[in-house]
């Protein structure tokens, strides 16, 4: 246990100990969705509402020790749950109406987690809970690099992916100011997480602040002085993709050829599947008639960068179009790895030959290695993949001056729909 604790001090230091002063706006990252319960242990355990003064009121409190709770909420007519805590180890429940419910401890995990210490607790409409944090960018940030990219990699590199994933953030954090987060903590948006290299690793934490604070501010934007969506991914397979391509809507970033990621574990990979199995998994996902046979699936169109845009799924009495994206999400992003792959059918089985990982739009990470290797500057590694893009202060960002930024925190804490 005591080992436990002081690993746990060690990341409380990483996410915390990157901060400048006092920031304008929070980030809010949805650490966790649609939860049926939440369970958390932290030392010094408070729960609070958040009051029309935003003053922190304490509903329940016990000594500086570790101690489990257990939370789940009961719906009601107000549209203000009431939520019922269990601490676990003296047996006692209490309840709270508050909205949302606020969790302050230290040392504080989610699950078997390791999480900041102070999470907001939202209800949603199908019963089930989203568990929030806020975070200064800087702290924000210090647990998205070394999720996102090795901290041993080269510095070039680590800078370049810090600059993406910043601009990235800023990117939502701007399209979703009323909403009551702006970033999921996983593949969907950008993988943040305080449990990771640096915190067993004293000289990657050095690294790790090194390129934060040498990138500080720094973020892409378009021809248009807005900041760029900068979306990256692990290995493109030879060649990037554009986001239009990919997801149906996205601004043209432009694409590059990109023959610096010949290192990478995923630059080939292979995957069978039985014909029984992949039917049954294709219905289930088109709601298909269970009654009607699967027969087979094949290609029906693709990008210049050889990617599988749209697939056809026959069956015996019809057909169906599904998207090379959607097929991954059926059988597993970790084994469909990309979109740029073929299709080869045996008689009871399918194999799929593919390369790259990731969906090819923007920065290819293991490129980004390979350049900086390569004695390539981080500017000219994102000039190479974002050459529409360029390097500007945030403050020199229209809507984001200091006096803007904290214009965009008063009004999202006055305006967070659900």
């Amino acid at each position: 246990m005591k080992e436990w604790i002081l690993s746990i001090l060690a990341i409380a230091i990483v996410a915390g100990g990157l901060g400048t002063g006092a920031q304008a706006e929070p980030v809010r990252v949805r650490l966790r969705r649609a939860l049926q319960s939440v369970d958390i242990q932290a030392m010094d355990l408070k729960l609070s509402s958040l009051g029309s003064q935003r003053s922190v009121v304490p509903v329940a409190a016990v000594a500086p020790r570790l101690e489990s709770i257990r939370i789940r909420f009961k719906p009601t007519k107000s549209g203000i749950p009431i939520w019922k805590i269990q601490y676990r180890d003296s047996k006692q429940t209490v309840e709270s109406q508050t909205l949302p419910l606020e969790v302050h401890g230290e040392v504080m995990r989610l699950g078997l987690e390791p999480v900041p210490r102070h999470l907001k607790l939202f209800p949603r409409e199908d019963g089930r809970i989203d568990v929030i944090t806020e975070l200064d960018v800087e702290s924000y940030l210090s647990g998205v690099l070394p999720s996102e990219m090795p901290a041993s990699w080269p510095l070039e590199a680590l800078k370049a992916q810090v600059v993406a994933s910043r601009s990235y953030m800023y990117s939502l954090m701007n399209e979703k100011q009323g909403e009551h987060f702006h970033l999921e903590a996983s593949v969907f948006d950008q993988v943040y997480s305080m449990m990771n290299d640096v915190i067993t690793n004293p000289h990657h934490r050095g690294t790790i602040s090194q390129v934060i604070r040498e990138t500080k501010d720094q973020v892409l934007v378009d021809a248009q002085g807005e900041i760029v969506r900068a979306y990256y991914h692990s290995d493109c397979g030879g060649q990037t993709e554009e986001p239009g391509r990919v997801w149906g809507t996205g601004a043209k970033m432009g694409t590059v050829k990109d023959p610096s990621c010949p290192l990478s574990p995923h630059g080939l990979w292979t995957f069978k599947i039985k014909r029984k199995e992949l039917g049954e998994r294709l219905g289930r996902y088109l709601s298909w008639p269970t009654d009607d046979p699967f027969m087979s699936l094949e290609v029906i169109d693709r990008s210049p960068s050889r990617r599988v845009g749209n697939l056809r799924v026959l069956f015996n009495r019809g057909e169906a179009i599904l998207s090379a994206q959607d097929l991954r999400r059926v059988l597993g992003f970790s084994r469909i790895k990309s979109t740029n792959f073929q299709l080869h059918w045996g008689a009871e089985d399918l194999t799929i030959h593919g390369r790259g990982f990731g969906h090819g739009v923007g920065m290819c990470q293991w490129g980004a290695r390979t350049l900086a290797n390569r004695g390539l500057s981080y500017q000219q590694i994102l000039k190479h993949y974002y050459m529409k893009a360029r390097i500007q202060p945030l403050s020199e960002v229209g809507g984001w001056s200091a006096q803007d930024l904290k214009k965009k925190a008063k009004s999202g804490q006055q305006a967070i729909t659900l």
